[in-house]
């Protein structure tokens, strides 16, 4: 289980706005998906920041941006970074 803060707020990533940053809580999907992301660095505790919004979205994490489009039936739920801090480098 994740502990999170009392008032932080977990939503799915397709809710942030342009520019907002927010860290991977909880990913939801079939096994061949979530290893997709996996691959590609979207993993719990990962940080990343809204590009642009929609269908694909663009995200940017670590250096690099990344086009989603997510199938029917997978999420990534996020929590929003404090506004202060930038999005850090994951490993």
């Amino acid at each position: 289980m994740i502990s999170l803060p009392e008032n932080s707020a977990i939503l799915p990533i397709h809710i942030l706005r342009s520019n907002e940053r927010a860290r991977i809580v909880d990913l939801f999907g079939d096994t061949t998906t979530l290893h997709r992301l996996d691959e590609m660095g979207l993993s719990v505790g990962t940080e990343v920041q809204m590009i642009r919004p929609g269908t694909p979205c663009i995200v940017a994490m670590a250096g690099k941006r990344l086009s989603l489009r997510l199938e029917e039936g997978t999420e990534i739920f996020v929590e929003i970074a404090n506004a202060t801090q930038p999005v850090a480098a994951s490993a």
